[in-house]
């Protein structure tokens, strides 16, 4: 089998056990590429968030199949140019953004057109309101508002928002929206309604590892009713495609 996740983490309280959790499942699954992004926090300063992609560096420079997701927090908007600049010429590959502002303030903005500049996917996290989340958590009506307002932009739509059904009907029209169904809820029929209305060629596979399980994961994709075709679009083919490769700077 082979196995791209495009949606995990290294959280800044525990990042040397994270590091090790993600490169063992690189060896034992095994994968062909990993996706990673620091977090810590839902609004980190900016000593805090440059702490947060320093951590996730280790791991890109013991495997060269893990890829940087750098995070930035769109409220320093002054930090963001430098620390963008800083982590791409250390090697990330791409952007995430978490919960420290709503997808159209317009602080975001500024993020939003250097992805476009530098050609950079945007990983976006959305879920639907719900406990201990965030209030400017964005919703998949926010995700969908951000990519017309910015058809350049690649949007990972993280979570499949949360409510799969809600998640999937946003961003129907919005071309430019990919989605992962990362984390550790697992709904029936999630991944076929997300097919039947996208096509198999704008879900990426994501595991939320390692506070979420690989194999939970890959249940979603192996208890649809997909044909082998849909199932390598999702499993790789798909973020072979859309997710670029960045070799890390030493």
């Amino acid at each position: 089998m082979t196995l791209i996740d495009a949606h995990t983490h290294v959280w800044l309280a525990h990042a040397e056990q994270d590091r090790r959790d993600l490169l063992d499942a690189m060896d034992r699954i095994p994968l062909r590429r990993l996706y990673t992004s620091g977090l810590h926090g839902h609004y980190p300063t900016p000593e805090e968030v440059r702490a947060i992609n320093d951590a996730v560096v280790p791991l890109l420079r013991a495997d060269a199949r893990a890829q940087g997701q750098m995070y930035l927090n769109p409220r320093h908007e002054a930090h963001v140019p430098d620390e963008f600049k800083r982590c791409r010429d250390l090697g990330f590959a791409m952007v995430k953004l978490w919960q420290a502002t709503g997808a159209t303030e317009p602080c975001n903005f500024p993020v939003y057109e250097l992805c476009i500049a530098h050609k950079m996917p945007l990983l976006l996290h959305c879920f639907c309101p719900c406990a201990g989340s965030a209030p400017e958590q964005a919703t998949p009506e926010e995700v969908a508002d951000v990519a017309k307002r910015f058809p350049e932009l690649t949007i990972v739509m993280a979570h499949m928002g949360g409510d799969f059904l809600r998640g999937v009907d946003a961003i129907v029209d919005c071309p430019n929206v990919v989605t992962d169904f990362s984390g550790s809820y697992g709904e029936r029929g999630m991944v076929d309604y997300a097919v039947q209305k996208l096509g198999s060629e704008r879900i990426l596979f994501g595991s939320d590892m390692p506070a979420s399980d690989l194999h939970h994961n890959l249940g979603k994709v192996f208890g649809a009713k997909l044909n082998a075709e849909q199932q390598a679009d999702i499993l790789w083919r798909n973020a072979e495609r859309i997710l670029p490769w960045a070799a890390p700077s030493m």
